[in-house]
Parts: structure tokens; sequence; C-alpha cells
């Protein structure tokens, strides 16, 4: 499965993929998608329960962007894997 989704800016797509693309790198690890940036387009790719949740998390993010507030490698993971 393959979705794309529309970022604002390159400012966010920045911050989502945090310092040195760790976010990036985190996603794709423990979710087991390929997430590649074109242009203003994030394309997500995978199994679709994998695409789907890869999805969930990364509007969380922006959510949390869009309010002022970058996320890091720890909260990442405790989205991913919640105690």
């Amino acid at each position: 499965m393959e979705k794309l989704l529309r970022l604002e800016s390159a400012a966010i797509a920045q911050t989502l993929f945090g310092t040195q693309d760790e976010n990036l790198k985190t996603l794709e690890n423990e979710l087991g998608v390929k997430i590649i940036l074109r242009s203003d387009n994030l394309k997500v790719s995978g199994t679709n329960k994998n695409v789907r949740t890869a999805l969930q998390l990364i509007g969380h993010i922006l959510n949390d962007i869009r309010c002022g507030r970058a996320i890091d490698k720890e909260e990442l993971l405790y989205l991913i894997h919640p105690a």
C-alpha cells in the first residue's frame, strides 16, 4: 500500500523528520514502512496496517507541530509502543 500526504511547508517537514531525520528513521524502523518526501508530498509505503498506523502517528505529530510543539525520539517511541 502507498499513501500520499501533503505537507504545508518545508519547515513542517523538517520538524516532523527531527534532528538528522531521527523521527523519520524511527517511524520507518519501528513500523516497517518507507517514508519519502518529494516536494511537499510525503509518500508512505508498506503493508496496509503499517501505513495506516504510520499515517495516524504522523497526523498526531503534525497536530503537535502546528501547536508549536516538536516531538523527540523518546516521545515518538512512546506513541508507537505505549506502556
